[in-house]
This record gives C-alpha cells, sequence and structure tokens, in this order.
C-alpha cells in the first residue's frame, strides 16, 4: 500500500512536467523572447512563453484569482488540491493568469528550495528541462549568470569557431558556465575532436593573439590540446638551454629619451597609442559583442 501511494506521487509530482510543451511553450526570461512565437500573441509566464489570452490556448486553467485554481486536476498540471493563480505582471493588457499547483508556484534563489525533480529557473521552482535551455543562452556578464544560476562565469564558447560543430553560434559567442578546471572563463572544446577543428581552432587563436587573448584560451584548454596547437606553444611548459652574454648599452642621447612607454619620437608614441586604442575597441566588439 505504502508503494502504490508513493507510485501516484511520484506520477502527480511529474503531471506539472509533462503538460509543459518546450516545443511549444518555449522558455523565456522575458515578454521579449516570446515576440516571436504564436504570432506575437504569447507572453513570459514564469519561464516559459504561453498565449497571453484565450481558454482554449493551452493545458494550464486559466484564473483571475486563487479561488479559481480549486481541485487542480493532473492533466492540468495539478495535484488534485488547491492550486495558485499565477498572473502576467502587466495586468493591463494580459486579463487572466494561469492555474500551477503550489509547487510549481514557488519562488526559489536557489535549486536547493525546489523539490529533487526541480530546478531554480528565471526565479520559479520548475522544470528541469526548461533550465537545461537556459544554460544555453548567451550572456554578457558574470551577474548574468550568478542571477539566474547558470554557471560563475560568462565563458567563451568556443563551439562557433569550429564550423565542423552543428551549431548557429558566432565564433566568439559567451555563455555561462562554471570555468575550466584551470580557472579560465572558456567552455572547453570536446577532447576527441578531429585534426580538422583542431585546425580552424588554432587558426582562430592565431587570429587572437595580436590582442594577447589567445593566451586566455591556451591556458584554459586541456593541456594534451594545448600541445597540438602551434599557437598554444608560448603557453606550453618546455625545457631550454640559454646561454647569457654580456652586452653593453650606450647611453640614450639627451635629445633621445625614453618614456615610460619604451618610445622615443613623438611619431612612435602617436602610431602606439592609436594602435593601442584600435586593439581595445575591436577586441571590445568582437569578444563581447
Amino acid at each position: 500500500m505504502f508503494l502504490l501511494r508513493a507510485s501516484i506521487g511520484l506520477i502527480i509530482l511529474g503531471f506539472g512536467h509533462a503538460i509543459r510543451d518546450i516545443q511549444k511553450n518555449p522558455l523565456c526570461v522575458s515578454d521579449e523572447d516570446c515576440s516571436r512565437v504564436g504570432g506575437g500573441k504569447y507572453r513570459c509566464f514564469q519561464y516559459m512563453c504561453y498565449p497571453a489570452q484565450g481558454r482554449n490556448g493551452g493545458p494550464f486553467r486559466r484564473c483571475t484569482q486563487n479561488s479559481d485554481c480549486e481541485d487542480l486536476l493532473p492533466q492540468e498540471g495539478g495535484d488534485g488540491k488547491q492550486g495558485e493563480c499565477f498572473r502576467h505582471h502587466d495586468r493591463r493588457s494580459v486579463h487572466e493568469g494561469i492555474c500551477l499547483s503550489k509547487r510549481e508556484s514557488k519562488t526559489c534563489w536557489s535549486h536547493q528550495e525546489c523539490d529533487p525533480n526541480q530546478k531554480c529557473v528565471n526565479g520559479y521552482c520548475g522544470d528541469p528541462d526548461y533550465f537545461e535551455d537556459l544554460t544555453k543562452i548567451p550572456c554578457k556578464t558574470n551577474t548574468v549568470c550568478q542571477t539566474l544560476l547558470t554557471g560563475e562565469y560568462c565563458c567563451i564558447d568556443l563551439e562557433g569557431s569550429l564550423l565542423g560543430w552543428k551549431t548557429s553560434k558566432g565564433s566568439w559567442d559567451k555563455t555561462c558556465c562554471e570555468g575550466s578546471e584551470t580557472g579560465h572563463p572558456i567552455i572547453r572544446p570536446p577532447s576527441n575532436i578531429s585534426d580538422a577543428d583542431l585546425a580552424k581552432l588554432d587558426k582562430t587563436l592565431k587570429e587572437t593573439s595580436a590582442f594577447n587573448f589567445d593566451s586566455i584560451i591556451c591556458e584554459g584548454l586541456e593541456y594534451s590540446m594545448m600541445e597540438k596547437l602551434q599557437a598554444c606553444q608560448p603557453y606550453t611548459t618546455t625545457t631550454t638551454t640559454t646561454t647569457t652574454t654580456t652586452t653593453t648599452t650606450p647611453k640614450p642621447s639627451p635629445n633621445n629619451k625614453r618614456d615610460s612607454s619604451g618610445l622615443t619620437s613623438s611619431g612612435e608614441k602617436s602610431s602606439y597609442h592609436l594602435l593601442s586604442s584600435l586593439f581595445t575597441v575591436l577586441l571590445s566588439y568582437q569578444l563581447f559583442y
């Protein structure tokens, strides 16, 4: 009898997830994410795009207050008990909410606050499949990742630089992650990538050497992979024999003094500052946007 009740309980707990269709009702963080879903008639309810109006728009029971959610059935995402009415924040244009079980209505700041078969998704205890999609959205800052609980860092995702991977990502897309084992904010490529993909990655790294950005990526890779990449050779551990020689450097002329930047003439200084500014602008544009 105990096992029967436990089984029934697990089935009921799973209904809230089962009626959410991530294909028809994709992930969202805000209404903007739903602008291209359902002909623009969808809004972001918690973390899924759902029709803003209409009794026949989906499996969830419509409501305006909690009393509309009594005896919420499993096929409606309930557990046979009193549910709660989740209302969209824009009540001027979205006049009805959807009934959810109390476990699906619970707000959260961490995964530990939710049931074992749930994740904290956009601030609500919910479907792990939606959280999995949440981890794949692009990011720009570490704060976004930490707020959404999708990672500690906004990491460089090398997936887009390898055309051999089936992806629509750009060469320098950034997604959330916990960082590599070396503590660098990158998402490592698979260790078994082909020689052709290694060549593509090597080419990408050489393009970043002018900005000294290759070191961040190289040192974040697995060491065995770093050894295979020509662009990463300066960052591998090698043993070399050096010869020490003594040279005499003539004193600089009073009219040819160097400043702290190591430059002499005003023309050199102007060129240096121009290139430095140009590299900064290009780096910010290519890597962070």
